[in-house]
């Protein structure tokens, strides 16, 4: 496929940057999409399915499987894996993208550029106070996409059992004006409670407990399943503060309690980390003289024909990344039609 300023250049093959060059290529354009990984789909890739009984639960997860099946079908999409952009100069018309990969170097030419570089999930290790290096039975809901996907049912990392306390904690780095994260992550109340769910599915006698500030409402149905969810699961509305290895490795904390200071422990928490920057981002804002937003994610330049999708541009949903990536191909298009 021949690269010139027709060309649009896509970087990152999560759902965002998948969805993009997908409904380009779909209106006759060549796509150059650039992916540093090693395989294709980004963080969603490695999700697992949340169905309750068989029920689906909207969580999203099959959505790359359906694009990363339908993706064969565009050869106008040319693929370089584990692939960087070492620097991207503007021209008259267009741009000049200097790739390294495992190829070698190469530079590209196209006539737009299209950033789905996606989200980076909290590092709890940023909150000391969670002391998550320390505490062996203390993960990450990541860990636990993983964990179920890879062996269909929770185990502690410690010695292998399954746990019959799983404790889940929201906004861990959402919300924390202290380190720039004052935003909601949106997505984590929904991801946390179809998890726990799928848990209870799949452990009926697993005992589950929330702690949060608030719920974030989502799909249509919530103010149904509301009433149901606060029967399934016990909710702490409080934020631990202190996090330490109890007795048999369970994760113990000290919350206040009708006005007490109690200690609790659980067999396996679960960190519901929120969506933040990716560390390549800084380098794209500079490439392009790029601004941000309040909340710290790249903000487009579509007049000079830098386009931001997906969760790249804040924190999103799969499916709403899905159609946020789509629609933009349509103002991708409009701009590359005007710069002819």
């Amino acid at each position: 496929m021949a690269q010139n300023r027709d060309s649009i250049l896509v970087v990152g093959s999560g759902v965002a940057g998948l969805s993009a060059s997908m409904s380009l290529a779909r209106q006759g354009y060549n796509c150059i999409l650039v992916e540093k990984a090693g395989s294709l789909g980004g963080h969603a890739a490695g999700y697992t399915c949340k169905a309750i009984n068989g029920k689906c639960q909207k969580c999203g997860a099959c959505l790359v499987d359906d694009l990363l099946a339908r993706f064969g079908d565009f050869p106008e999409i040319q693929v370089f894996l584990e692939t960087r952009i070492d620097r991207i100069t503007r021209k008259k018309k267009g741009f000049t993208a200097s790739l390294n990969g495992k190829g070698g170097l190469k530079d590209i030419s196209c006539g737009a550029i299209v950033l789905a570089t996606g989200f980076k999930p909290f590092d709890p290790n940023e909150k000391p106070n969670l002391c998550f290096s320390s505490i062996p039975n203390m993960i990450t809901a990541v860990e636990l996409e993983a964990m179920l996907r890879d062996k269909e049912l929770p185990y502690r990392p410690s010695d292998g059992r399954q746990p019959e306390t799983i404790a889940f904690v929201q906004c861990v780095g959402s919300r924390d004006p202290k380190r720039g994260h004052p935003y909601c992550s949106q997505v984590c109340c929904g991801y946390a409670l179809r998890m726990a769910g799928r848990l209870r599915d799949l452990a009926p006698k697993t005992k589950i407990t929330f702690f949060f500030m608030d719920i974030q409402t989502f799909g249509r149905s919530f103010p149904q399943r509301w009433a149901s969810l606060q029967q399934d699961f016990i909710w702490i509305n409080e934020i631990p503060g202190d996090y330490f290895v109890s007795d048999g490795d369970r994760v113990g904390v000290s919350v206040e309690v009708e006005d007490e200071i109690v200690d609790l422990s659980f067999d396996m928490m679960v960190l519901s980390v929120g969506m933040t920057p990716t560390d390549d981002q800084l380098t794209y804002q500079q490439m392009l003289d790029l601004s941000m937003s309040s909340e710290g994610f790249m903000l487009p330049d579509e007049d000079r024909g830098v386009f931001v999708v997906g969760s790249a541009s804040g924190p999103m949903s799969i499916e709403k990344s899905i159609t946020d990536a789509a629609g933009s191909a349509t103002r991708v298009i409009a701009y590359m039609e005007g710069a002819r």
